[in-house]
This record gives C-alpha cells, structure tokens and sequence, in this order.
C-alpha cells in the first residue's frame, strides 16, 4: 500500500508518512521503520566520517545511484527500491527486504551443508547480476555523477594496458554496488530466505 500524497498547488507532491515504530539497526546509520498503515521501510542517514571532517554523504549518492540504474535501467528485481530521498539533507528510504536472516550469519551459524539452496540461489543472483552489468558501466557512472552535480570523467584506470589497467578494470568489473546492490548494504547484506 502507497502512502497517501498531499498535492501542494503549483509546487511539488509530498508523501505524507505516519511512522509509527522506529528500531535502530546498530553499529550502521540505518532504522527499520514501521510506517501507520503496516509498510516497513529501511532508512539510512549520512553522518561524520570515521575519519572525521567530513560526511559520509557520498555513499548513500552511490548506493542510491546503484539501486536506481538496478531497477530503472536496467529493470532488475534484486535490490531495494528507493522509495524517497533528500541527499542534501543525507538521508534515503528503500524498500524492505526483510524479514530475513543474512546468509553469512546462518553460514557461520551452521555450515554450508543446512543452505546449499540458499547458496545455490545466492550464487545465481550474483551471476544474472553480473551478466546483466557487463559493459553498462558507463550509464551507471553518468546517473552517479549527475547525483554528485558533477560531470562524468572516466575512470583513472580507463585506457591503461599492461597489469594495472587489467587489475583495476578487473575491479571494477565486478558490478556497480554490487553487494549494497543485493541486500541495501545493510543488516541483510547477502541474506537470502
């Protein structure tokens, strides 16, 4: 169910959300949220960088701009949708995936023995992921940079031979967002069930 939207006349649609219940996922910046009419939703904020200085605002623009190009671009089911963000003010709601137990946490739990259809499906997501981001990396790097408000450069190792350019491509090969991309790179990341 949609959360209702008031319509403010000649400006923009605001979704008018009624959190009722709000459960902190610790240690990440992340909340499951229990909306008024029954909808979960995950919510992620920015905050300071370990490091400190600085915010870690730039992850949630790459994890926004990976979930959108998943799903709008590329049509693909397996990651959350983003269901609203305000990245100036460094916070996004996706779609929740739960309720599930993260793989590696019954792996670890159990064996592998107890989950190889878990695995099994694990390791197809990944492949159908992989095969439907090969060679699309660069309309996911345009929605990233469009969100950062800066112009798309190519990346450092882009035009290099010899083993640097084949490690770096190799990298990146590997898919936008890739493991964010699966489970919202939170508590479930890699669950399955």
């Amino acid at each position: 169910m949609e959360p209702p939207v008031d319509r403010v006349p000649g400006r923009y649609a605001v979704a008018v959300i009624n959190v009722v219940e709000w459960t902190r996922l610790a240690p990440w910046r992340v909340a499951r949220s229990r909306l008024g009419h029954g909808q979960t939703v995950i919510v992620k904020w920015a905050g300071p960088h370990v490091a400190g200085g600085r915010t870690d605002g730039w992850r949630l623009r790459t994890e926004v701009a990976a979930l959108r190009f998943l799903s709008e671009d590329l049509g693909v089911l397996l990651a959350p949708r983003v269901l609203a963000e305000d990245l100036p003010a460094g916070w996004i709601v996706l779609e929740d995936l739960a309720p599930r137990t993260a793989l590696d946490e019954l792996l670890r739990r159990d064996g592998a023995g107890p989950h190889l259809a878990r695995l099994t499906a694990f390791a197809r997501a990944r492949g159908e992921l992989g095969a439907l981001t090969a060679g699309r990396a660069e309309p996911y790097y345009r929605r990233r940079h469009a969100r950062a408000g800066r112009p798309r450069r190519r990346p450092a190792w882009a035009g290099r031979g010899g083993a640097l350019g084949r490690a770096a491509a190799s990298r990146g090969a590997r898919g936008p967002g890739l493991r964010r991309g699966l489970a919202g790179g939170g508590p479930d990341a890699g669950g399955a069930g």
